[in-house]
């Protein structure tokens, strides 16, 4: 009886997954969870060359307001206001903010064990 051989997989990376909408790729869009505790993450890291998009989520039972100083989306700057268990639209991230810059931002109320120095949306070229 001769001994089958077996077949040898070819092992490819997984691309990064997307949905197309309408003819147009739509890129999954990075979390910042806000929690009766924390802002989880504490930092959002996102790319710059290939722009990634920020949405916020409100998992605490009151409404939070979220402030930049500085605007690193495309895009007006705007207050960003969710109530209880409300997500935010996506922010996409603006090709012309500067390589690996740090954007701070306030959470008001902040949660009960903010991290020291606030929260920020870190971005990578």
């Amino acid at each position: 009886m001769a001994a089958k051989k077996k077949s040898a997989k070819k092992k490819t990376a997984k691309k990064k997954s997307t949905k197309k909408k309408g003819g147009r790729k739509v890129v999954r869009a990075r979390w910042v969870r806000i929690t009766t505790k924390a802002v989880v993450p504490k930092a959002r890291g996102v790319k710059r060359k290939r722009p990634s998009t920020v949405r916020w989520e409100n998992k605490d039972t009151i409404r939070h307001t979220i402030k930049f100083q500085i605007w690193p989306f495309e895009g007006s700057k705007v207050t960003i206001v969710l109530d209880p268990g409300e997500k935010s639209d996506p922010f996409k991230v603006d090709k012309t903010v500067a390589p690996m810059s740090q954007f701070s931002y306030t959470v008001t109320p902040p949660p009960s064990l903010g991290p020291p120095g606030g929260p920020t949306v870190d971005c990578e070229d």
